[in-house]
């Protein structure tokens, strides 16, 4: 016990202390602080990691693990693929998201964006029905190597984004938290 608790408080004060270094960085503006607040967000998530772990509630920590995951995957593509614009790809899906869940102030605006998504899809041979999962993975496209080959990429998070950076063997960890939050049996009757 007192190794865990050891343990416990060493963790708490390191996320503490990295999220008071973040702190001193620009914030809420994607344009200069997306790597920023992606971190933050991070270590936020960990944070309720820690406190849900402790508190005896592990498939819910292990659901906000599959989100802290997917943070991870993201920050290391940003950051691996930096020197190919592939921030403007992103802040560009980000808008993209805005406008399908009706974000953006004018439809005018909405309106544009539509037909600027409709022409990417059209440019990567995707059909209406893929709309969403451009709009969420889509930014890989700006990544050099997945543009000349986005037939060979799915966009989602496990065939791209998990690929991407390098994390694939997390896979099956990834899918059986999928298990968790959609309230299946392995939920109701999963092994402390």
């Amino acid at each position: 016990y007192l190794i865990i608790i050891m343990f416990y408080v060493l963790y708490k004060v390191y996320l503490n202390f990295i999220s008071n270094v973040l702190n001193r960085y620009d914030k809420n503006d994607p344009k200069v602080s997306l790597l920023n607040d992606l971190l933050s967000k991070s270590v936020s998530i960990a944070n309720c990691i820690l406190d849900l772990l402790t508190n005896g509630h592990e498939t819910e920590a292990f659901s906000c693990w599959r989100t802290l995951h997917e943070c991870e995957c993201t920050l290391i593509i940003l950051n691996k693929y930096k020197n190919e614009n592939i921030f403007d790809r992103y802040l560009t899906h980000m808008k993209y998201g805005y406008a399908f869940k009706n974000g953006l102030s004018t439809v005018e605006e909405t309106d544009k964006i539509f037909i600027e998504i409709k022409e990417n899809l059209k440019n990567h041979n995707l059909k209406s029905k893929d709309m969403k999962k451009y709009i969420e993975y889509g930014w890989i496209y700006g990544i050099k190597e997945v543009e000349d080959n986005y037939s060979s990429y799915k966009l989602n998070f496990r065939d791209s984004i998990e690929y991407l950076a390098g994390l694939s063997s997390y896979n099956k960890r990834y899918e059986l938290s999928s298990e968790i939050i959609h309230s299946t049996p392995i939920l109701i009757y999963s092994n402390k």
